[in-house]
């Protein structure tokens, strides 16, 4: 399993870096924000790639949605 990047748009046009981590059993998995706010989509899923990379998850593991 791999975990998803699933930065997300606020209403006021700001986009938030989130991941969804890898299920760990049966269950709903929920989104992990990062408490960050960034002008685009691409520059959220950025952050959330490298802290990801930080927190040691091998790159063939993360997908971006």
């Amino acid at each position: 399993m791999k975990h998803r990047i699933c930065s997300y748009r606020l209403q006021d046009g700001r986009w938030r870096s989130a991941f969804v981590p890898p299920p760990v059993g049966i269950g709903h998995t929920e989104s992990d924000c990062l408490g960050e706010y960034f002008p685009t989509k691409e520059k959220a899923d950025k952050y959330a790639y490298e802290y990801l990379m930080e927190e040691g998850v091998r790159p063939e593991n993360i997908e971006s949605s």
